[in-house]
């Protein structure tokens, strides 16, 4: 199995194109704002289920190496988000990449992240070998973000 280098969601990503020449794996990538803590803004009593999720559009960067055992084999993974009371939201689809260079770049752009729970949310990285759909998949690692609540004062209004 390949060895997991990054595992970091981000609020944006960047590429350096500037050399046509240069394949995918070449090409600059710069990580804007890592993401850390997630913010949520209600009214007093809002009623949240644990999986309400805000619009909030982020990218996750997975940087894979290769193994010498590794070379030219096909795997897919896939990503989740644990709550901060153990439930698992959405695997989202499963990610196809061959490990036919050194170092393999994943990029999934996802909308949507889950508020509904205070806490430390869990964004889960999963692998298997593709081909064979019965084989458990491996958990890899895990990035938490945190979930904060702020209650917005109803009384105070800005123009």
């Amino acid at each position: 199995m390949p060895t997991l280098l990054a595992l970091l969601p981000c609020e944006k990503l960047l590429y350096d194109r500037s050399g046509s020449e240069l394949s995918n794996t070449e090409e600059v990538i710069s990580l804007i704002s890592i993401m850390d803590t997630v913010y949520a803004y209600m009214a007093t009593g809002s009623n949240l289920t644990p999986t309400t999720g805000i619009p909030l559009n982020w990218v996750l960067f997975v940087l894979w190496l290769q193994d010498v055992d590794d070379i030219d084999k096909i795997y897919e993974q896939r990503v989740g988000i644990r709550l901060p009371n153990g439930q698992i939201m959405g695997y989202g689809g499963i990610q196809t990449f061959s490990m036919s260079a050194h170092k393999v770049r994943n990029i999934l752009p996802i909308h949507g992240f889950p508020i509904g729970i205070e806490g430390v949310c869990h964004v889960t990285l999963y692998i298997r070998e593709q081909g064979d759909e019965d084989e458990e998949w491996e958990f890899v690692a895990s990035y938490p973000v945190q979930v904060v609540h702020k209650i917005r004062d109803p009384q105070h209004h800005t123009s």
